[in-house]
């Protein structure tokens, strides 16, 4: 049933955001989220206990993988070590489980390893490899040290820096700041440019899927539901 499958894929999304946030909800809480939808969220519950208390791999292919980055509804990131060329990776694969091993979820991360080839962008996270057939398909890409634009908001939100130089390290109150601030979105709307003008959209943008890099430049992420021109 399309509609049980697109509930389950709402409820892992919601599972991954409450995790980052650190909320916590009974399985009765999340069934009571999607009525009529019960059974299968309660089978979804379970194979998230396995795969929680699952060992976890230490690595995939020519990648050893070092530690998790970000996870989402339907993908997780890691970072790990490329012992070809021995250079750390961000290396995405599909979340565990038959319904993300589907033949759409693997057309999705086909798509981005497609719209990603396209890009040459500093500001575009870029790819090095795809490898989209056998039972765990991945993409490595860049590895961009950093935190989230929605990491720095929320830092500084809840811990601002007044004193600091940093770009958001204290929200945007004198002309300098927001001067900062101005050229930082003007970067990230020149990287989204370059890839209308590859025939690239990317249709999800927003703090958490932009980077901070160590100089303080935005870096275009997760190309997941992006759209090139000949679709």
């Amino acid at each position: 049933d399309p509609r049980e499958d697109a509930a389950a894929c709402d409820f892992l999304a919601m599972v991954h955001e409450d995790r980052a946030a650190g909320r916590k909800r009974t399985g009765a809480e999340y069934q009571t989220l999607f009525p009529g939808f019960e059974e299968r969220i309660a089978r979804e519950l379970a194979d998230l206990e396995r795969e929680d208390q699952a060992p976890r791999p230490s690595s995939l292919a020519h990648y050893e993988l070092v530690r998790e980055l970000g996870r989402g509804g339907q993908a997780v990131v890691w970072l790990a070590l490329d012992t070809r060329l021995h250079r750390p990776v961000a290396l995405k694969f599909l979340a565990h489980g038959p319904l993300f091993l589907s033949a759409a979820r693997r057309e999705r991360l086909q798509r981005e390893a497609e719209a990603l080839a396209r890009l040459d962008h500093p500001g575009v996270c870029g790819i090095y490899e795809a490898r989209l057939d056998g039972e765990q398909p991945f993409l490595a890409m860049r590895y961009v040290l950093g935190e989230t634009l929605a990491e720095r908001l929320r830092s500084a939100r809840e811990r601002p820096d007044p004193d600091s130089q940093d770009l958001l390290r204290s929200l945007p109150d004198n002309a300098a700041r927001i001067e900062r601030v101005i050229a930082f979105v003007e970067e990230a709307a020149r990287a989204l440019h370059a890839a209308h003008e590859a025939g690239v959209v990317h249709r999800d943008v927003k703090p958490q899927n932009v980077m901070i890099d160590a100089d303080g430049r935005p870096v275009l992420l997760d190309f997941g539901i992006a759209r090139t021109d000949d679709e």
